[in-house]
């Protein structure tokens, strides 16, 4: 029985990462409440290629998806939450080898950094999306309430995004027998 190339493999394990992530952001395109969750699953599926593949296949796995879900996504909405935030894992690797307090203010700026890209294209592309979370209240404040809320969202993925780690890497990996050996 002869092996399977590693190139061979990396490809194919990319290609589906890259397809589960466009159908994942597709039903975050027809269930408009999943818009959000399935932009954080579909990044999430990166976890795989970053730990399994590494190098710059999971750059290259977050950019067939990205291209494949603005193309092919009737709602645009998740595919742009995905363009600003699928290739969180692959960097999150990377910010981790730093020390722990400037890690995390790398990750905080770097949430805003997004959150910002992602506010000002909504507001150009789509000009009808309202931005006022808290009715009655000045506009400031809404955004700080925004920019708040995201934070902590960000925060609490990239916890989930940790434990999920730790739970393939010590628990699924030998499961699904496609961990290094």
């Amino acid at each position: 029985m002869s092996r399977v190339p590693k190139k061979t493999r990396n490809t194919v394990l990319c290609a589906i990462i890259a397809a589960l992530g466009v159908v994942v952001l597709m039903l975050g395109s027809v269930i408009d409440v999943l818009d959000l969750t399935a932009g954080a699953l579909a990044g999430m599926l990166g976890v795989f290629v970053v730990l399994e593949v590494g190098g710059y296949w999971p750059w290259m796995t977050y950019g067939v998806t990205a291209v494949l879900s603005l193309l092919l996504l009737p709602n645009k909405f998740p595919a742009l939450i995905f363009v600003l935030t699928g290739f969180y894992p692959a960097l999150k690797q990377k910010i981790e080898k730093l020390p722990r307090v400037i890690a995390w203010v790398l990750k905080i700026l770097l949430c805003n950094v997004m959150m910002t890209a992602a506010v000002f294209i909504t507001s150009k592309l789509f000009l009808a999306v309202d931005m006022t979370l808290i009715p009655g209240v000045d506009a400031l404040w809404n955004y700080v309430a925004i920019y708040a809320a995201g934070n902590l969202i960000f925060v609490l993925y990239d916890i989930a995004l940790s434990r999920f780690i730790t739970y393939y890497i010590f628990v699924l990996r030998d499961r699904l027998r496609i961990g290094k050996k």
